[in-house]
């Protein structure tokens, strides 16, 4: 079975959940800071906790994290789960200098 892009987005987001960073080897790192509860006096509202997500497509190398989550959840090598984000992030890149993604 391939990793095709619904499938590999799910499971970045899965992880930032678990993870503050997530790296798909040769595009880039999704980042997640997280932002403390606060009170908005002027307005007098509470704001919970929250999790902002960033980019940095400088950050390319891969860390494994995504690779393993992937071969784990499917069953494969850690090697074809390199392989088929691979062939993904190819597609991606394609598809924003289209600008269709």
């Amino acid at each position: 079975m391939y990793i095709c892009d619904m499938d590999l987005s799910a499971h970045i987001q899965y992880l930032l959940f678990r993870h503050d960073c997530v790296t798909v080897p040769g595009f880039g790192s999704f980042l997640v800071e997280q932002k403390a509860a606060y009170y908005d006096e002027v307005n007098q509202l509470y704001f919970p906790p929250s999790k902002v997500v960033s980019f940095n497509a400088q950050l390319q190398s891969n860390d494994g994290t995504l690779a393993s989550h992937l071969a784990k959840s499917y069953g494969k090598s850690y090697e074809r789960a390199v392989m088929d984000m691979h062939q993904e992030t190819i597609a991606w890149k394609e598809r924003l200098q289209k600008g269709t993604l």
